[in-house]
């Protein structure tokens, strides 16, 4: 038995950015068999799938980078 989720979580990373992380959180079920004893344990994981930091650049903002703001 297996199930996922997508968890998504924004963090502050300064003036004008915002860092946005996604997750795939995974749960399963596994059952260990051994002679005396069958074992039955909930395995909860999470794996990173993408990372990015958006918003104005203080280049950006100030001209450095050439363009106009």
């Amino acid at each position: 038995n297996v199930e996922t989720d997508l968890r998504s979580e924004f963090e502050a990373q300064g003036i004008n950015q915002t860092l946005h992380r996604i997750y795939l959180q995974v749960k399963c079920e596994v059952s260990i068999l051994t002679p005396f004893k069958d074992i039955t344990k909930d395995i909860t994981n999470q794996v990173l799938i993408m990372e990015n930091i958006f918003g104005i650049s203080f280049q950006r903002a100030t001209g450095i980078d050439g363009q106009e703001t």
